[in-house]
């Protein structure tokens, strides 16, 4: 597969990668008026800042339906914690809820205790598996 993207001088240039790779940039959540040079770049870390998009933001995949009433950004920052968590060694969800909902409720505050609400069935585990994190039967998720 081939991918055209701008290079540095403003001309545009077509780079080849595997299918895999491309079903993976096709994947990616893009912004309103993003191209995939812009995902390209971020993937890179060209744009990065301390880890994260230009403006800071942490640069995490946001599930595909993402509910309405949550920030993308507050959802970012939310994901990156559980991955960052979750980093190394497995953990269940309790643990997960205890360490990072506390200081990223989404709104949706006690009910983050609840495996089968909002914030963690709508948000953080669509967003962590959006990122790579996988379920390890009974011993919990990991990156």
């Amino acid at each position: 597969m081939q991918n055209t993207t701008a290079m540095p001088d403003g001309e545009k240039t077509n780079i080849e990668v595997s299918l895999a790779v491309w079903r993976e940039l096709r994947g990616r959540q893009r912004e309103p008026g993003e191209t995939f040079d812009d995902v390209l770049r971020r993937l890179t870390g060209l744009d990065e800042t301390d880890g994260g998009m230009a403006d800071g933001t942490p640069d995490v995949a946001l599930p595909d339906e993402l509910p309405q009433s949550v920030n993308e950004d507050e959802a970012r920052a939310a994901i990156a914690a559980t991955l960052e968590e979750i980093d190394g060694e497995p953990m269940k969800f309790t643990a997960i809820a205890e360490a990072v909902s506390r200081d990223h409720p989404l709104g949706y505050g006690a009910a983050c205790e609840q495996r089968d609400g909002a914030w963690w069935s709508r948000v953080v585990k669509p967003g962590i598996k959006a990122n790579g994190a996988e379920h390890h039967r009974g011993r919990g998720w990991a990156v």
